[in-house]
């Protein structure tokens, strides 16, 4: 009895109807549609952001892994997705990158409170002699800002480089507006950082 009084809703108060819990459904698995992508190797949406604001408000920004990157030149594959269309809608791009500075595989990300997306560290490397493809992973200094309300696709702008070479660091924007950046590691199977870095917008 005590139990139950313990239990039972306060005056006024509403009580939800029991049931079996509801977790939704999945869609059907769709492929990435690769026009616009000057190579045909599969792409692996292995980041992904909601757009905030701007033209593509309410579509994802998508960009991939790529294992067979042509070193030193790098190239980062990315597309805005909109699902909502009945067949999900691509627009695919390109991002040149700095010579041997390696890509956005991998590196943490947040929205700065002016509706940007700071992009900050990533993947140097994804081979090397005698290693297995996952410890062969190094991580990359980059730190990129896109701007999603700048031309019909938004616009990538770079920034100074981190400090240390971060591979999966965490990107949270702090009370001042600033971007904390912390932790990561130098590469896959090394030890984690016990630091950060501070990105002040602007």
């Amino acid at each position: 009895a005590a139990l139950a009084l313990l239990c039972a809703p306060a005056a006024g108060q509403k009580t939800l109807p029991h049931g079996p819990p509801v977790y939704g459904a999945w869609e059907e698995p769709f492929q990435h549609d690769l026009t616009g992508f000057a190579s045909d190797f599969r792409f692996g949406a292995v980041h992904m952001a909601l757009i905030p604001r701007g033209p593509h408000r309410g579509k994802v920004l998508v960009w991939d892994v790529r294992g067979d990157q042509p070193t030193p030149a790098w190239v980062q594959r990315w597309s805005i997705l909109d699902v909502s269309a009945p067949t999900p809608a691509f627009l695919n791009a390109e991002l040149e990158l700095p010579l041997d500075g390696g890509d956005f595989f991998c590196g943490g990300h947040a929205w700065t409170s002016a509706g940007e997306l700071l992009v900050a560290g990533g993947t140097t490397r994804y081979f090397g002699e005698g290693l297995a493809f996952h410890g062969g992973i190094l991580g990359g200094r980059l730190v990129y800002l896109w701007d999603p309300t700048t031309g019909p696709l938004g616009l990538w702008k770079r920034q100074p480089d981190l400090s240390a070479d971060r591979w999966y660091p965490t990107v949270v924007e702090t009370a001042t507006g600033e971007m904390l950046i912390a932790g990561g590691t130098a590469g896959a199977e090394r030890q984690p950082f016990n630091d950060y870095e501070v990105f002040s917008p602007g």
